[in-house]
C-alpha cells in the first residue's frame, strides 16, 4: 500500500498565508453564490409562504372575519365564527394516528441479505423511537394539512456526553417558513434539489455571545434586497446551507461479486485482508452533501455529509402547476369561502332571532288600563299582569311568536354542506348522523372521506419512505465500527445486535465481518393500511352478514365471531362458546392451539424418506469434502511447519559454523598477538642487556684510565 504523505511537519509561514488567502477567496465566492440562491428561493416561495400563513391562521382561530368587513358592519354588531375547518385538520391527523406507517427494508443487491435487512429495519425503528420521530411526522402532516407544506430533518448526535459514538435522529422543523428549497426541484420529495436553506433570526447580542469575533455588520456593497433578507433592526439571520457536490471514487469489483466505491487505500486494504481479490476497477462519480453554517458575509462552520441526499424531508399538500409555477394547497384552501358564508349566515340568523320581539298580546282596553308601561314594551316580561274584563273573561290573547329565520338557517345549512363538499369529508367521516343507516353504507361513506384526504396521507407516506432511504444511506457511515446496537421488532420489543463484528477463521485464515451494514444494496418501502379497529369492524360486519344468511354459523364458529367483538368480556365469552362446539370440531384441535395437521399418505412418506436419504447422502458428501479440505489444510500446515523447521535447522547450523569460524579466527588472532608480544618482550630485554653491557664497558674504560693515571704518577 502506498505510504501516506507526512503532514506532521510544520508548514512554512508563507504557505500558511497563501492557504488562508485561498480559503478567504473561496468563502467569498461561495457566499456570493449562496446569497443569490437564497434570493431566488425566497422569491419562488413567496406566494406559498403567504398562503401558508393565511390558511393556517384561518383554520386555527376563533375569529375568521376580515377586519375590513367588521369595520363596515359596525363595532357593535356581532361577528360569529363557527369553525368547521379545524375539524377537517383533526380528521386527517386522526386518520394518520390510527394508521401508523412503518418503514420496511428489503434486500435489493447480490451482497444484500434478509438478515441484514431485518437489522436495518429494526435499527430504523429504534432510531424513530429514540428520537420520537412520530412527533416529526405528525407535525409535518399537520403543517401540510393546515398550510400546504411541512418539513422535518435527519441529523446526527452523540450517544452520550462521554463517548464518540453517534446516533441518527429524526427531528421536527416546527416552523416550515424557515426552510427554503431549490426552486428547480420538481419531485414530490424534493430529493432532486441542488441546495437547501434552514434559517434562523437571532438577536445580535445572542449571536455575538455564541460566535465571538464573527462579523455582524459588513453589509457594505450589498444591495437592499440582500440586506433585508439577511438582517433586521436588531437581529441577524443564520442559515444552514446544504449543497450537493460531485466527486470521483474508485469503483472496485472483487472476485466475490462485491462492488464497492473505494475512497481510501486503507479501505481497499481492509477489504483485501478479508479475503477479497480485486478483479477490475474504474472511476465513478458520486454525490455528497456539503454543509455550511453561514451568515450573509461569513462561513461559521462547515463539514461534509457522506450521503447522496440532502437530509431535509418535505411533506407537501396538493401541488398545482399553473404556467410552470407550483402552488401548494392546504386541505382547507377550497373551503374558506363556504366557511366565511357560514359565519355570515349564522351571524344574520342569530341577530334576527335576538332582535325579534316576543309574543304579542291582543285584548280589550280594560285589560291594560293602568298597566300601560308593562305592556308597552316590545318584549314584555314573561309574566305580565292584566285587569279582568267581563266582556272578555279569558284575558288578553297571546299572538304566536315570530318564526325562525328559515331563509338564513337554510343558507347556513347549505354553507355547511358546501364545506363538506369542498373538503371531501362528509358527515359520516366525522361520525355524525347522515342518511346512511346500514353499517356498510356508513363505512362506504367514510371511505369516500378517506379517499378525499388520501392525497395528504400518501404524500406523508412518500416523505417517510424518503426518510428511510436517507437513513439507509447514512447508517453505514455512522455505525461503521464494531458496536452493540439496539433494534426493535414489529411489536416494539427491543433486541441488541452486534454489528460489524470481525471473526477470524483459524482454518482458512480469513477474517470475516458479521452483520456489516455497509455491504449490499437495500430498498425501502412503507406499509400502510386501515386501522386495526377498522379491520376488526369490517370483519365483524362480514360475519354478521354471513350469520344472517346462515344462522347455524354461530353453532359452528361462534367463538371466532365473538373473538373480534370489541367489548368487555368478549374473550371470556369466546372461550365459553368454544366449549359448546361440535365434537368433530373439538377433536381436530389440541388442548391449547390450532387443529392437528392430517396424517401423511404412504406416497408422501416414501417421498419424504427418499428426500431424507438424498439429504443424508449430500450431507455425507459434504462432510467428506469438508474432511478432505481439513486434511489438505493440515497437510499444508505440516509441510509449512517442516519447511519452517528445516529452515530453522539450516539457520542454526550456519550460525554454529559461523560462530566456530569466528572462534578460530579469534584464537589465531590471539596467538599471533601473543607471539608478537613475546617478540617485543624479547627485543626489549635484549636492548636492556645491551644497554647494561655498554654501561659496563664504559665503567671498565673509566677504571682502566684511572689505573693508567695512577701508574703514570
Amino acid at each position: 500500500m502506498k505510504p501516506e504523505a507526512d503532514d506532521t511537519a510544520a508548514p512554512q509561514e508563507g504557505d500558511g498565508r497563501a492557504a488562508s488567502r485561498r480559503k478567504k477567496k473561496d468563502d467569498e465566492k461561495f457566499l456570493a453564490k449562496a446569497r443569490k440562491q437564497f434570493s431566488q428561493a425566497i422569491e419562488a416561495d413567496n406566494d406559498n409562504h403567504r398562503q401558508y400563513v393565511e390558511d393556517t391562521t384561518f383554520c386555527s382561530t376563533d375569529d375568521q372575519w376580515d377586519d375590513a368587513v367588521k369595520i363596515l358592519r359596525g363595532r357593535d354588531r356581532p361577528t360569529i365564527t363557527v369553525n368547521k375547518l379545524n375539524g377537517v385538520i383533526k380528521q386527517i391527523i386522526g386518520d394518520y394516528r390510527q394508521n401508523k406507517l412503518s418503514i420496511k427494508v428489503l434486500p435489493a443487491g447480490q451482497e444484500a441479505s434478509v438478515e441484514t435487512a431485518d437489522i436495518l429495519a429494526g435499527l430504523i425503528r429504534n432510531i424513530e423511537a429514540q428520537s420520537n420521530a412520530d412527533q416529526a411526522y405528525t407535525n409535518g402532516l399537520d403543517c401540510s394539512a393546515r398550510g400546504g407544506f411541512g418539513n422535518w430533518r435527519v441529523m446526527t448526535d452523540y450517544c452520550e456526553d462521554d463517548t464518540f459514538d453517534q446516533d441518527l435522529k429524526v427531528v421536527p422543523i416546527f416552523n416550515p417558513l424557515t426552510v427554503h428549497c431549490d426552486p428547480l426541484a420538481k419531485r414530490i420529495t424534493r430529493e432532486d434539489a441542488r441546495y437547501y436553506f434552514i434559517t434562523e433570526s437571532v438577536p445580535k447580542e445572542q449571536f455575538e455571545a455564541d460566535h465571538p469575533g464573527a462579523k455582524t455588520g459588513a453589509f457594505d456593497g450589498m444591495d437592499a434586497d440582500d440586506k433585508a433578507n439577511w438582517s433586521g433592526e436588531d437581529t441577524i439571520r443564520i442559515a444552514e446551507h446544504f449543497e450537493k457536490e460531485q466527486y470521483e471514487v474508485r469503483l472496485v469489483a472483487f472476485d466475490t461479486g462485491l462492488v464497492v466505491p473505494i475512497e481510501s487505500d486503507e479501505q481497499l486494504q481492509n477489504l483485501i485482508d478479508l479475503g477479497n481479490k480485486v478483479v477490475k476497477e474504474r472511476k465513478a462519480v458520486r454525490t455528497r452533501i456539503r454543509w455550511r453554517k453561514m451568515t450573509a458575509f461569513e462561513v461559521l462552520d462547515e463539514k461534509t455529509l457522506p450521503i447522496p441526499f440532502i437530509p431535509i424531508i418535505p411533506c407537501l399538500g396538493e401541488e398545482v402547476n399553473i404556467e410552470g409555477k407550483v402552488y401548494l394547497r392546504s386541505a382547507i384552501f377550497y373551503g374558506k369561502d363556504p366557511q366565511r358564508m357560514l359565519n355570515y349566515w349564522k351571524t344574520v340568523a342569530t341577530e334576527t332571532v335576538a332582535l325579534a320581539p316576543k309574543s304579542r298580546a291582543k285584548g280589550t282596553p280594560a285589560h291594560f288600563q293602568g298597566l300601560e308601561d308593562t305592556w308597552s314594551s316590545s318584549n314584555p316580561t314573561n309574566f305580565a299582569l292584566y285587569n279582568p274584563d267581563p266582556e272578555a273573561p279569558g284575558g288578553p290573547e297571546m299572538m304566536p311568536p315570530p318564526t325562525m329565520p328559515v331563509g338564513e338557517m337554510g343558507m347556513a345549512n347549505g354553507c355547511a354542506q358546501d364545506i363538506r363538499d369542498t373538503t371531501g369529508l362528509q358527515q359520516a367521516s366525522f361520525g355524525e348522523h347522515s342518511n346512511e343507516t346500514s353499517g356498510r353504507a356508513i363505512m362506504a361513506r367514510q371511505k369516500e372521506g378517506d379517499t378525499a384526504t388520501a392525497l395528504f396521507l400518501d404524500n406523508l407516506r412518500m416523505a417517510i419512505e424518503f426518510t428511510g432511504r436517507i437513513l439507509i444511506a447514512w447508517i453505514p457511515h455512522v455505525y461503521d465500527t464494531e458496536r452493540i446496537v439496539r433494534t426493535l421488532d414489529l411489536e416494539g420489543n427491543p433486541k441488541t445486535v452486534t454489528v460489524n463484528q470481525r471473526q477470524h477463521d483459524p482454518i482458512t485464515g480469513v477474517t470475516r465481518v458479521l452483520n456489516s451494514l455497509g455491504v449490499g444494496k437495500y430498498d425501502v418501502v412503507v406499509s400502510t393500511g386501515p386501522a386495526q379497529a377498522s379491520m376488526r369492524q369490517e370483519w365483524l360486519g362480514t360475519m354478521q352478514a354471513l350469520i344472517q344468511a346462515d344462522p347455524t354459523i354461530m353453532q359452528k364458529a361462534g367463538d371466532l365471531v365473538v373473538k373480534y367483538v370489541d367489548g368487555p368480556g368478549a374473550e371470556e365469552l369466546s372461550e365459553r362458546l368454544k366449549k359448546f362446539l361440535p365434537p368433530q370440531v373439538t377433536q381436530e384441535q389440541d388442548e391449547n392451539g390450532p387443529p392437528q395437521p392430517p396424517q401423511p399418505s404412504p406416497q408422501e412418506i416414501a417421498q419424504a424418506q427418499a428426500m431424507q436419504a438424498q439429504q443424508q447422502q449430500m450431507q455425507a458428501e459434504q462432510q467428506q469434502k469438508q474432511a478432505e479440505f481439513i486434511a489438505e489444510v493440515k497437510q499444508k500446515q505440516a509441510e509449512l511447519q517442516a519447511q519452517q523447521q528445516q529452515a530453522a535447522d539450516e539457520l542454526a547450523q550456519k550460525q554454529a559454523e559461523s560462530q566456530a569460524k569466528m572462534a578460530m579466527e579469534m584464537k589465531q588472532m590471539m596467538m599471533d598477538f601473543m607471539t608478537s608480544q613475546r617478540e617485543l618482550d624479547f627485543k626489549h630485554k635484549q636492548l636492556q642487556v645491551d644497554a647494561q653491557l655498554e654501561l659496563l664497558k664504559l665503567d671498565a674504560a673509566d677504571t682502566t684510565d684511572e689505573i693508567e693515571r695512577e701508574v703514570a704518577e
